[in-house]
């Protein structure tokens, strides 16, 4: 009996050594495997959030009313960047941003611009974006209907509000003292922005009318009467004839019977 447990002694410290070597072993083959063939390394990205692509183009639509001599610094701008999702970049670095338009068209209502984003300096990525740019002013508007030949400071018949000026290609007052002896030149509806096409000055000349025509140099003024050929207002020109010689001219109407010319 003691021989048989020995033997079985022998053969169990035999099969540990040998599962001990295995083991070690096949640690050591693990090891060269990892070591010749390495681990994948996620891609790292870069997110830009939309409200940075927004703030970057609505800057620079900013900076272009600024510099745009039309756009009246007191007016107020609404600026509508249409663009609505983040941007992912595979490549980690420096961004920056450039952006441009795409024609010559000023920023008044939708416009394309183009948004080219860097990384360390080389582009990875373009966007076509809209941009819609509104402009508000205080503008002089209708208090009711208005009737050609009303007067426009007669009433209460205008007042000042602000209005979306932005496509008004007719041109508009933007206070009450610019309309001093001006008149409606077409009906006009309530509610309406009064433009230049919709007003006139008031005539102080009318045809037929003898009026006295002025010629002014560095060294004389010249004087002589004429008659009126169309009604006019302060500022207007209009065709009068010089009774002396019969020749028909243009002038600009100075005040009520004076008209200033080139020559007689």
């Amino acid at each position: 009996m003691s021989r048989i447990r020995l033997i079985d002694v022998a053969f169990v410290l035999a099969s540990l050594a040998f599962a001990i070597v295995s083991t070690a072993a096949a640690q050591g083959q693990g090891e060269s495997r990892s070591q010749d063939t390495p681990n994948p390394v996620a891609p790292q990205t870069i997110v830009i959030p939309q409200d940075i692509i927004r703030s970057v183009v609505a800057n620079f639509v900013r900076d272009q009313l600024a510099a745009d001599e039309d756009v009246d610094p007191e007016a107020r701008t609404e600026i509508d960047v249409r663009w609505k999702q983040d941007i992912l970049l595979e490549t980690p670095g420096v961004v920056d941003y450039h952006v441009r338009k795409l024609s010559n068209r000023p920023f008044r209502g939708p416009t394309v611009t183009r948004l080219e984003v860097s990384v360390d300096g080389e582009l990875v990525r373009t966007m076509a974006i809209t941009v819609d740019t509104r402009i508000y002013r205080d503008v002089v508007v209708t208090s009711r209907t208005l009737r050609r030949g009303d007067l426009l400071l007669e009433d209460g018949a205008v007042d000042l509000e602000e209005r979306n000026v932005t496509l008004l290609k007719h041109g508009f007052y933007t206070s009450l003292e610019e309309l001093e002896l001006i008149q409606s030149s077409r009906p006009i509806g309530a509610g309406d922005v009064i433009t230049h096409r919709h007003a006139e000055p008031v005539p102080v000349i009318h045809r037929g009318d003898q009026i006295v025509m002025l010629v002014k140099s560095a060294n004389m003024t010249l004087q002589t009467v004429g008659e009126a050929m169309q009604d006019g207002g302060v500022g207007e020109r209009i065709r009068v004839r010089n009774d002396a010689s019969g020749k028909v001219i243009r002038g600009e109407i100075l005040e009520p019977g004076l008209v200033q010319v080139q020559g007689l």
